[in-house]
């Protein structure tokens, strides 16, 4: 089985079993800048697999994040293909090998033109609206048979509190979190296709995100998403889209298939919870240098790894509290980030988790710590 480029060499390999019912949140990813943004934000502490035909088809890689509450477990693994189909194999094997509590799609996007967001913003999905089955009734008409849906109930109540965590979530999108440089934009030198009132609309997005070329911190919006197997790149089938779906505000190649594999796949018949965070790597019609792609994945990475620390979605898989050995001038909800490593082993000791969770813990607490200290530096730098 060969592994992606960027896992380190000498991350222990674990079986899948492991790691079975232990996962608090599996995430997908699809291009290789998405997964090398998401493992900036999650680093990779271990690598769960099982050689052969059935579970374990592609390796997973594990990595741990400190909460307030405890430390959640989170898989990530890459659909090495585009397309809602081989996006809905990979989210059925993953559900089926690890029973994750939630699946999270994070990668990039392309937006419609709008005010209220722009290159780099990131677009969280409220609805999902599955354009794979399409028929073209007519000349120059085609029309879609209604697919997809909302998010199941437990992730609309996330997506409704947002607002209210804005504070827990502050400095996800300051660039020291972010970890990518922006590219500038000089709006007096724009190539756009379409027509000139599309191209107008374009532009006054655009002036509202961008400052003499520089664009403004990122921002999270919440709307409806278009996801199937064809590339939206033409402004004029974006506007047929957005004609028949008129909450449309985004475009993406995979939601729509992994939505599908988490339905009644959580226990009880449940669909399982879901979520899209796509980085606005394009503005349809609109040419743009390259490296928007980069930092559009690492603004959605960096979203979903505050989301994820601070956004209390579900109780962690390892409920360790750190808060007796938290020095008490730490304000909530940071007040478990420490940078003592011995803290979290002694921890891990009272709490006795399984041998081979606690083996792989120890092995890499230092990793773990890192992550500690860089959260107490984001906290003096006021990122938090």
């Amino acid at each position: 089985m060969t592994l992606p480029a960027d896992y380190p060499a000498d991350l222990p390999r674990v079986h899948i079993a492991d790691f079975r019912g232990k996962i608090d949140f599996a995430i997908l990813t699809m291009r290789d800048d998405e997964q090398s943004a998401v493992h900036g934000q999650f680093p990779p502490m271990a690598i769960a697999e099982v050689e052969g035909e059935g579970h374990g088809r592609w390796p997973y890689a594990i990595s741990w994040v400190p909460t307030p509450t405890g430390i959640h477990t989170v898989a990530m693994v890459q659909c090495i293909r585009q397309g809602t189909t081989h996006a809905q194999r990979v989210a059925s094997n993953t559900i089926d090998d690890l029973h994750p509590r939630w699946l999270l799609a994070v990668g990039i996007a392309g937006g419609v033109p709008s005010p209220t967001f722009t290159l780099g913003d990131v677009v969280v999905s409220s609805f999902v609206h599955d354009l794979s089955l399409m028929a073209a009734s007519g000349p120059g008409r085609t029309d879609y048979a209604a697919g997809g849906g909302p998010m199941t109930e437990r992730a609309e109540q996330v997506l409704s509190g947002l607002g209210a965590l804005a504070p827990t979530l502050k400095g996800w999108n300051s660039p020291r979190a972010i970890r990518a440089k922006a590219p500038q934009l000089v709006l007096e030198n724009l190539s756009i296709a379409g027509d000139s009132e599309y191209q107008a609309r374009v532009i006054t997005g655009l002036k509202a995100g961008f400052i003499k070329g520089h664009r403004r911190p990122p921002r999270v919006v919440l709307g409806e998403i278009g996801s199937s197997s064809t590339l939206i790149i033409d402004p004029a089938a974006a506007e047929d889209l957005c004609a028949s779906f008129r909450k449309l505000i985004a475009f993406e190649m995979e939601f729509a298939g992994i939505q599908a594999a988490a339905r009644n796949a959580a226990p009880g018949g449940r669909d399982l919870p879901t979520l899209t965070i796509r980085g606005i790597s394009d503005i349809i019609g609109l040419t743009r240098e390259e490296g928007w792609k980069n930092y559009a994945a690492h603004s959605a990475a960096a979203f979903a790894r505050a989301l994820i620390e601070r956004g209390r979605l579900v109780s962690p898989s390892l409920p360790i509290s750190l808060n007796a050995t938290i020095p008490s001038d730490l304000s909530l909800p940071l007040q478990p980030i420490h940078r003592s490593a011995q803290h979290v082993r002694e921890a891990l000791d009272r709490f006795a988790v399984d041998e081979k969770q606690s083996h792989l813990l120890q092995r890499h607490i230092s990793g773990v710590a890192a992550q500690l200290e860089q959260q107490t530096e984001r906290l003096r730098h006021g990122e938090i």
